[in-house]
């Protein structure tokens, strides 16, 4: 993006805490929603990471919450929003069946997207995606060390209707494999370097593959960038901490942007 400061409008988008940081996202691109998607802001991330698509193909903000109760911002934020579906994305070892309780007394219809491990969850969410586009293209990172690449890809993969799916060292799991075995795919990306997913992983994708990778996920987010923001101004970028600062958990931020990134 060729601009000098003096041209650039610069603003802050953030709160006290990872919770009320995603509430001021959501501010910024709704001011009511029928649905949000609802995540667990800590150890659900990688349960999360696959969410945003399936969020901008709903266009519905993504909302944080504790893993056993409701957070109480977010609580009123979907109440203002007045939210009458709320989708959890991850099992009951990142969302509770105690905040489904919560949100069901408030009138809310709840929806929980989830499989057995984080793999599975990637794939329940693509079958969501599915059934409101028809799958081409798939995004696959590694779903234990890829989570800095699965948060760069997840604008444009939202803005594509793009899954993202986790894959194991080995590759994608068998139930993954048969689901994009039965999609005509007709172009695969692999975000992150050759140490994340292999060539050999990559090589049993269907259609055309691309790799987006670094040597870093910096590296890696610029190359998600050059691939797909091809045009010669941008008016918006969204800049948030990569995990490198203090915690990795600290993408949160990035994770609850990416469907207002989409959105913009």
């Amino acid at each position: 993006v060729n601009a000098s400061a003096a041209e650039v409008n610069t603003s802050t988008i953030g709160g006290n805490d990872r919770y009320e940081t995603a509430i001021k996202i959501s501010e910024n691109g709704w001011s009511s929603s029928d649905r949000a998607v609802l995540i667990n802001g800590e150890k659900g991330l990688v349960d999360a990471l696959t969410a945003t698509p399936y969020a901008y193909a709903k266009n519905a903000p993504i909302l944080i919450t504790a893993q056993g109760k409701l957070t109480t911002s977010t609580k009123n934020r979907l109440s203002a929003m007045k939210v009458k579906n709320v989708d959890i994305v991850g099992g009951v070892n990142s969302v509770s069946n105690q905040v489904v309780n919560e949100l069901k007394n408030m009138g809310i219809t709840v929806n929980r997207i989830s499989g057995a491990s984080r793999y599975d969850t990637s794939l329940a969410v693509a079958k969501e995606v599915d059934k409101i586009q028809d799958v081409s293209e798939i995004a696959v990172v590694n779903g234990d060390k890829g989570i800095p690449d699965a948060v760069s890809v997840a604008a444009p993969a939202a803005s594509k209707k793009m899954p993202i799916l986790l894959a194991e060292n080995g590759g994608l799991n068998s139930a993954s494999k048969d689901f994009v075995n039965g999609e005509s795919v007709s172009k695969s990306y692999v975000i992150g370097s050759s140490n994340s997913v292999s060539d050999t992983v990559m090589n049993s994708l269907p259609g055309t593959k691309t790799r987006l990778g670094g040597a870093d996920r910096h590296d890696t987010n610029a190359a998600v960038i050059k691939e797909f923001y091809t045009a010669s101004s941008l008016s918006n970028v969204y800049v948030a901490k990569s995990g490198y600062v203090k915690n990795n958990d600290e993408i949160v931020d990035a994770l609850a942007a990416g469907v207002l990134a989409a959105k913009n």
